[in-house]
């Protein structure tokens, strides 16, 4: 299989899903950003994705996003997010 430049690749439709769901919950939580945690919960939900099926066998995904939420719930989180210094492309 060869690889194009990256003008080649295409966003699936189950991308753009997720992408879409992290947002949905970035936003449903009161974060002003949209972060690889918040790809992990999108990805967590949606139990027909590859690595969702996968990091299911390492344990229960709707446990493992309830205790990704409760963290991201805590002030510790909520702190060190709000500054926007510490995002990246935000500088």
């Amino acid at each position: 299989m060869e690889h194009g430049d990256e003008d080649d690749l295409v966003f699936t439709p189950r991308y753009q899903q997720i992408l879409g769901s992290a947002s949905t919950i970035a936003r449903m939580m009161g974060h002003g950003h949209v972060g690889a945690e918040h790809l992990l919960l999108a990805i967590l939900h949606d139990p027909d994705s590859l690595p969702a099926r996968h990091l299911g066998k390492f344990g229960d995904r709707k446990q493992m996003a309830h205790t990704l939420q409760e963290e991201m719930s805590a002030p510790e989180y909520l702190g060190t997010m709000q500054d926007s210094s510490t995002i990246p492309g935000t500088n």
